[in-house]
């Protein structure tokens, strides 16, 4: 459920998901990798290949498939600590037209912690 609520679309701004784990340390690194985003309506895809939590602006999505060379959001790690951590997706002025994108629920990303 809280995947179905993860989306973004013109007017969303910034929507958060929160992963939750339970680790016996915390992590001084977390990197999520092939975060993907679909259009709701067409078959129309949005990768984010990797994103760090100590990277503090975000990733830009990149069409992998579609004609346009970046797409209107960002990501990035916004908290973390041994029992969950905060990922952060907002609309930053260009979605080409199209009204939602919503995450791929069971291929979306894989993610990990380091020590």
């Amino acid at each position: 459920n809280d995947y179905e609520n993860f989306y973004i679309n013109l007017e969303s701004g910034i929507k958060t998901l929160e992963v939750r784990f339970n680790l016996d340390f915390i992590p001084r690194l977390i990197v999520v990798e092939n975060f993907t985003l679909k259009n709701k309506t067409r078959s129309k895809y949005v990768r984010y290949p990797k994103i760090a939590s100590d990277n503090i602006v975000g990733v830009v999505g990149r069409y992998f498939e579609g004609n346009y060379e970046y797409f209107g959001s960002s990501t990035l790690i916004k908290s973390y600590s041994n029992t969950s951590f905060v990922l952060s997706v907002a609309h930053t002025g260009r979605l080409s037209g199209e009204n939602e994108y919503v995450c791929v629920v069971g291929e979306s990303f894989t993610w990990y912690a380091y020590e």
